[in-house]
């Protein structure tokens, strides 16, 4: 096989097309389906526009992520990025990460998790 012939397929092929579309699809699915997991809203043409996450509750911006590979790589740039389009709203950021074999985490600022636990904790033991 000659190392220089290969076919190029731009996002002009119609099979490449199909493809983003149905991934696109199946994004906007799982989006929809956290918003009504936690009574938040769908944010219009979330990633086509400026960032302001996928879904949107009083308290907290979310970036819904999924993957079928077995890890996910999350940069220290793209926490900036959620943490400074967070506070644009005065909202905490969170990330909704799906992995293969039902694996469905999430992952937030520490300070959030901890002021949360230590506000739980006040309220069930009168503290």
């Amino acid at each position: 096989m000659d190392e220089g012939v290969g076919v190029e397929m731009t996002l002009t092929d119609p099979v490449i097309k199909q493809q983003l579309a149905r991934r696109r699809r199946l994004s906007r699915r799982k989006e929809r389906d956290t918003a009504r997991e936690v009574e938040g809203r769908l944010t219009p043409a979330s990633g086509a526009t400026r960032g302001d996450g996928d879904v949107v509750t009083e308290d907290f911006m979310i970036e819904e992520k999924a993957t079928s590979n077995r890890s996910y790589r999350l940069s220290v740039n793209t926490l900036k990025k959620a943490l400074a389009q967070a506070a644009q709203q005065r909202r905490d950021w969170l990330f909704r990460i799906r992995l293969p074999d039902g694996f469905d985490i999430a992952v937030l600022d520490w300070r959030v998790l901890r002021g949360w636990v230590l506000n739980e904790s006040s309220r069930t033991h009168g503290v």
